[in-house]
């Protein structure tokens, strides 16, 4: 998923998403149930920033699109010009459309309740 975002410095940047789940070889087991976890790894201008887990709980069952927006919603607080600021900072509004575009071309992506 390729995303065209406006940092807080109004420079142009390319952020590149993309979602994997944990190779066969390196999954968790509990009680003979093998779990599934998702990786969001995010690039801007080519770069990784940022490289987040989002485990399965062993009492659930594996459901793809959850864990991306998991992994998504992890990876997205830990990048500077992302993240969330107090509702009086001067960048609050400007952070906010920046995560409600990321979050409308997911859906646009990967179907809202795939």
């Amino acid at each position: 998923m390729i995303v065209q975002i406006l940092d807080d410095e109004e420079t142009m940047r390319e952020l590149k998403i993309l979602f994997s789940k944990t190779p066969v070889s390196k999954r968790r087991k509990k009680n003979k149930k093998e779990l599934i976890d998702t990786t969001c790894s995010i690039f801007v201008d080519g770069v990784l920033v940022c490289d987040t887990i989002a485990k399965q709980n062993p009492l659930d069952h594996y459901n793809k699109i959850v864990g991306r927006k998991v992994a998504l919603a992890k990876a997205i607080s830990q990048i500077r010009f992302l993240s969330p600021v107090s509702s009086t900072h001067v960048w609050f509004q400007k952070r906010r459309e920046k995560r409600k575009m990321i979050w409308s071309i997911f859906h646009k992506t990967f179907g809202r309740w795939s």
